[in-house]
């Protein structure tokens, strides 16, 4: 859950209550993940309830998860006082409880406090290897107001991670940031909404660089492969392929943004020519097509024999003959 992978979190707490159903803290874990998530905030206040029916029994962590649960439950009612004081009470429990240091700095930022930023910064000096710490912090931020707030929390996460190394599918070692899409989809959201445009498209082509997707128009292979695909297709068919007008109907294909050998061909100047043009053979006439052939027709599925033969009908005479 420290991840912000919700679904896999959830997953992973139901092994543990399916074996113990009675493991009160993978249940309110789980609550709190779908807290996270905006879901099944009713069927959370009725495990906090019974949780908290409990009381003498509960151990301190428990008491500060449990806390925790009650004040994101306050954030998704729209009651960020109540969520402060819930925050406060499980910290008296557990002061080093960081989904409670997370809580109460977000009822913070909600209530535009100023000391939201440094509220932020003391849960991730508690968990440094949490990104939901770093990146919904930036978010909480930019939605309090506080640009500067969410972009130290961004290279702070940036700084933690940055020496990070990953082994690659190939076996080649890379940069976890440089396969880290959800760090630069915030950072871009956060820069743009600093009016920092340069620095926040920066961010996302980094963004889709993680995710193996190439910006459009760049002369990469991959775009390349991309336009080809795009501009090779066979023309629509508007004349069947033995017609001659089929010939001339070519579907003209757009100039990618690299240019072409044509074009560059073009710009050349001409090259001399050792025959002359009175020695050149006449080019032959295409050869017309013949009139049962132009009465075919079209349909959805392809070209189709008409319902019935072409005029002249075989052995029958015109009216204009008799």
């Amino acid at each position: 859950m420290d991840e912000g992978q919700y679904p896999q979190a959830v997953e992973a707490f139901a092994k543990a209550t399916s074996v113990n159903p009675d493991h009160l803290l993978a249940r309110v874990s789980t609550a709190l993940a779908h807290t996270y998530q905006g879901r099944k905030t009713e069927e959370a206040q009725q495990v906090l309830s019974g949780v908290e029916a409990r009381g003498a029994e509960l151990t301190p962590g428990l008491k500060a998860r449990a806390g925790a649960l009650k004040a994101e439950l306050a954030l998704a009612r729209g009651a960020p006082d109540e969520a402060l004081s819930a925050a406060d009470e499980a910290l008296k429990a557990v002061p080093d409880e960081h989904y409670a240091l997370f809580a109460r700095a977000r009822a913070l930022a909600v209530k535009r406090d100023v000391q939201a930023r440094a509220a932020f910064e003391a849960a991730v000096a508690r968990r440094r290897n949490a990104p939901l710490l770093y990146l919904d912090g930036a978010r909480a931020l930019q939605t309090a107001g506080d640009t500067d707030g969410a972009v130290a929390l961004l290279d702070a996460y940036e700084a933690t991670f940055g020496p990070v190394q990953t082994t690659t599918s190939d076996g080649k070692k890379a940069g976890l940031l440089e396969k880290d899409s959800r760090y630069w989809l915030v950072r871009g959201g956060v820069l743009e909404a600093a009016s920092r445009q340069d620095d926040a498209l920066v961010a996302y082509d980094k963004a889709l660089a993680a995710r193996g997707v190439d910006r459009p128009g760049r002369s990469t292979p991959r775009a390349r492969c991309c336009w080809r695909a795009r501009t090779t297709r066979a023309p629509a068919p508007c004349w069947p392929p033995w017609h001659p007008t089929a010939a001339r109907a070519r579907w003209r294909r757009p100039t990618p943004p690299w240019g072409t050998c044509s074009s560059r061909r073009a710009s050349m100047p001409p090259a001399a020519s050792t025959t002359s043009s009175a020695s050149r053979a006449p080019r032959r006439r295409a050869r017309p097509a013949r009139r049962w052939r132009s009465a075919w027709r079209t349909s959805a599925s392809g070209w189709c024999p008409p319902a019935r033969p072409a005029w002249p009908r075989p052995g029958r005479r015109s009216r204009a003959r008799s």
